[in-house]
């Protein structure tokens, strides 16, 4: 995995990327009218800034993960599908136990 990827909404692009250009010690590598992008290579993140009308509550756009090729993207569903599964299966084996016990 080459870049986490998170992606958070701001009402004020200007002042934002004022603020995490002091935070990250870097300029952004992309702005746009609504958009702003740092990509920091350590620790590697591809961090944006959404630009939106209102923000209430959690400004968390979105997170992500960047790779480099079609293969890596594979790797990481294969393993999460594995990771899922096992998951599944614990789940199962509780709700059994579970109506074991409140059945007796």
């Amino acid at each position: 995995m080459k870049y986490v990827h998170v992606g958070i909404n701001v009402t004020n692009l200007e002042a934002s990327i004022e603020f995490y250009q002091k935070v990250f010690g870097a300029s952004p590598v992309k702005v746009k009218d609504d958009y702003a992008k740092f990509l920091l290579d350590e620790p590697g993140l591809n961090f944006t800034l959404n630009v939106r009308d209102e923000v209430k509550g959690n400004q968390v756009n979105h997170f992500g993960f960047q790779v480099d090729t079609q293969e890596e993207i594979s790797s990481h569903k294969t393993r999460l599908e594995k990771k899922a599964s096992l998951l599944v299966k614990k789940w199962i084996r509780l709700a059994a136990m579970l109506c074991k016990i409140n059945s007796g």
